[in-house]
């Protein structure tokens, strides 16, 4: 897999944090090549650098700003029309449970 700006960041979860080393063997490149590519995405807001000592630098992705301000998220999700209208009262319904019920136990009985 070629490292590009999009490809690191498709491969980059939310709010995870990351290393240059482990990013590095994951694309099967050198360090200094993965840290260029981090260093570029810093400066442009899509990636924040954070220290836990003076040896390890993290690389973590921010949230879109959509979803940081508690905003709707993009993606849809696709659902069926409710096409039932169901007018006065309903009949048979004790029968219907108990059909179903039947059933259940039935499919249970025999997965034993």
């Amino acid at each position: 897999m070629t490292l590009t700006k999009i490809s690191l960041l498709s491969r980059m979860q939310c709010g995870h944090k990351y290393t240059a080393t482990q990013l590095s063997h994951l694309f099967s490149v050198s360090r200094v090549t993965v840290l260029g590519m981090l260093r570029a995405l810093v400066d442009e807001g899509q990636l924040q650098v954070t220290r836990t000592n003076s040896r390890v630098i993290h690389f973590t992705r921010e949230l879109p700003e959509s979803q940081q301000s508690g905003g709707v998220d993009s993606r849809a999700v696709a659902t069926f029309p409710v096409t039932r209208n169901v007018e006065g009262c309903l009949s048979n319904y004790d029968q219907e449970l108990a059909a179903r019920s039947r059933l259940a136990l039935l499919a249970r009985d025999r997965c034993r």
